[in-house]
């Protein structure tokens, strides 16, 4: 066989592997929730569908969300209708803009645990494990550079913030250096609703 064929080939299949490796999508994570102790293909589906409409249901009742060692779910609110210009075409648009709730009523992880579970139809312990391995699973995949998409809910990612350099009141001038962080971007109705940080 040629040899640089076989190279293309080689770097196809290693790109093929690693993009698997990379990215998770709901059935995967349904598929490492089935492995927990207890839990069934049906009852890792209820329990990921019950975190998303738990997550809707705070959201739409204007509280945040703080998950343990994970991140805050902040909910978002409309504030009327505004005009844009279309940078192609020049036309006036008008969109809803949304804005974040200023301080809102923060729901702390077990109370958020024992509303999922009863929509779950889950034990708390049950739902605190899966909880847990959503947790682990997302952060073990953004910590690889990849990304998680969930139906329904969004895509976890990780985004690339610049090196900065500020200057103080004081005339003291320093240097943020650059560093990767969490990047969440919600579905369709969710996008107007909630932001995590």
């Amino acid at each position: 066989m040629n040899k640089a064929l076989l190279m293309v080939l080689s770097g196809a299949l290693i790109g093929l592997v690693s993009f698997n490796s990379w990215a998770m999508n709901q059935s995967e994570l349904e598929t490492i929730l089935e492995t927990q102790p207890g839990f069934t293909r049906a009852s890792a589906h209820n329990a990921l569908e019950a975190f998303e409409a738990t997550l809707k249901e705070e959201s739409a009742s204007k509280r945040a969300v703080k998950l343990n060692d994970f991140g805050v779910y902040r909910p978002k609110q409309s504030v009327g209708m505004r005009n844009y210009r279309n940078p192609r075409t020049g036309d006036a648009v008008s969109k809803e803009a949304f804005t974040f709730v200023k301080k809102p009523t923060v729901t702390s992880e077990a109370e958020f645990i024992q509303k999922a579970a009863i929509k779950a139809g889950l034990t708390e312990d049950e739902m605190r494990t899966s909880l847990a391995t959503y947790k682990q699973a997302v952060s073990t995949t953004l910590r690889k550079g990849g990304s998680v998409a969930i139906n329904g809910e969004g895509t976890y990612g990780v985004g690339r913030v610049k090196t900065r350099n500020y200057k103080l009141p004081n005339g003291l001038t320093g240097r943020t250096p650059g560093h990767l962080v969490a990047r969440y971007k919600p579905y369709g109705q969710n996008k107007k609703s909630f932001d995590f940080k």
